[in-house]
């Protein structure tokens, strides 16, 4: 039964490799995009990114949502590690640029933003 162990663990979680699989491709690909369109972004946050950028591929976000995404509870860290720089790359913006602390505040994609998903099927 120890021997099958793998078999049976690999049967019934295929699907969950498969997707880990997937990311790890997509993170090591968009990997080298992000070093060269966001170059103080430090390889640790690449993941956030690409959370962040698929969650607003289909519709905006609030701040709240985009930490929730990523896991991070710390607001001050996660605007200046990850959402200053997506916006700074031009992948990202606010809704109501006037006034960015608004409570109303939500994140599109750009165009630049969505081309970059596109490219990578994301």
């Amino acid at each position: 039964m120890v021997k099958n162990f793998h078999r049976v663990w690999l049967r019934h979680h295929t699907n969950n490799v498969a997707i880990l699989l997937l990311l790890l491709v997509l993170i090591t690909s968009l990997s080298q995009v992000l070093s060269q369109v966001c170059p103080k972004l430090e390889k640790e946050y690449y993941a956030s990114v690409i959370k962040v950028l698929a969650g607003l591929s289909k519709e905006s976000q609030s701040l709240r949502i985009l930490m929730q995404l990523t896991g991070d509870t710390n607001r001050g860290r996660f605007k200046n590690n990850v959402l200053s720089h997506i916006l700074e790359a031009g992948f990202v913006e606010p809704t109501i640029t006037n006034n960015p602390n608004s409570p109303k505040q939500r994140y599109i994609l750009t165009e630049k933003g969505k081309e970059m998903m596109n490219a990578y099927e994301i």
